[in-house]
């Protein structure tokens, strides 16, 4: 009796086994128990029993099928609500499989754009620059305009190019100037 109080306080499940509980409540608390009751009172007491083994079976019948009853509710009962769990669970799982691919298209993005807007240039300008090292002046300045810090470095590295120009130009010129003053 006091687990069937048990599971109809439960709210969740309480909606699907209220008219059954009380129909089993009924047929075998009530109408069984008070056979039953009779039947274990007489045998105290030594009397004969109130009714025939053919009322008793008919009445534990009854009370048992009630509680059969009541099982089968239960069952279905369990097993809506395991559908609902179920489906939600799916319904979840689809909105964070979402979410990770959302995140993961992000990622991707992001790092092509880093490769595409960072690293592509930078890596030309390294080359660039070691070209410059060795004196290469017809080397071109990769990522000049661009309006961001890799533009700004490709000005500062044009400064360097030109600067490296006139510096050769120069040495050229006082080469030439100390080669015509040892010619005089």
């Amino acid at each position: 009796y006091e687990m069937v109080d048990t599971l109809t306080r439960n709210p969740s499940i309480a909606p699907v086994l209220g008219s059954e509980t009380a129909a089993m409540r009924k047929a075998f608390f009530d109408e069984f128990g008070a056979v039953r009751r009779a039947v274990i009172d007489a045998g105290y007491k030594g009397a004969d029993y109130p009714v025939s083994s053919a009322e008793w079976i008919a009445a534990a019948t009854k009370g048992i099928d009630a509680g059969g009853k009541l099982s089968d509710v239960a069952s279905k009962g369990a097993r809506d609500l395991s559908d609902e769990a179920a489906r939600e669970g799916t319904h979840l799982l689809t909105i964070n499989l979402g979410i990770l691919g959302f995140v993961a298209a992000m990622a991707a993005l992001s790092f092509f754009v880093t490769v595409a807007r960072i690293t592509r240039p930078i890596s030309a300008m390294t080359g660039a620059m070691a070209r410059l090292a060795a004196k290469d002046w017809a080397v071109e300045v990769p990522a000049r305009g661009r309006g961001d810090e890799i533009g700004q470095m490709a000005e500062a590295v044009q400064v360097f190019k030109e600067g490296g120009i006139e510096n050769e130009r120069l040495q050229m010129e006082a080469e030439a100037a100390r080669e015509e003053r040892l010619r005089q």
